[in-house]
């Protein structure tokens, strides 16, 4: 936790407005500390799911044969930057 913790006061500190992370989706333990501290997993629908997984090749199974969560945590009321 103190990890993650550090993390959102550094994002903060950059004036991040959403944070992501990709989990893999038989890692509950993971997802479920993600979900305590405000993640939640994002609709593969959502635009920005497709970006980050084709960007860091997950889609399909990437490169590792796994499937992931992407998860995100909003920090800020607004989103503007992908507007």
């Amino acid at each position: 936790l103190s990890l993650l913790k550090a993390m959102d006061k550094i994002a903060a500190l950059r004036n991040v407005e959403t944070l992501y992370l990709h989990v893999d989706v038989e890692n509950i333990a993971a997802r479920s500390l993600y979900e305590k501290t405000g993640y939640e997993v994002l609709d593969p629908k959502n635009k920005m799911y497709a970006e980050f997984t084709r960007k860091l090749n997950l889609h399909n199974e990437g490169t590792t044969g796994r499937h992931h969560y992407l998860m995100c945590k909003k920090l800020t009321d607004t989103q503007t930057w992908y507007h």
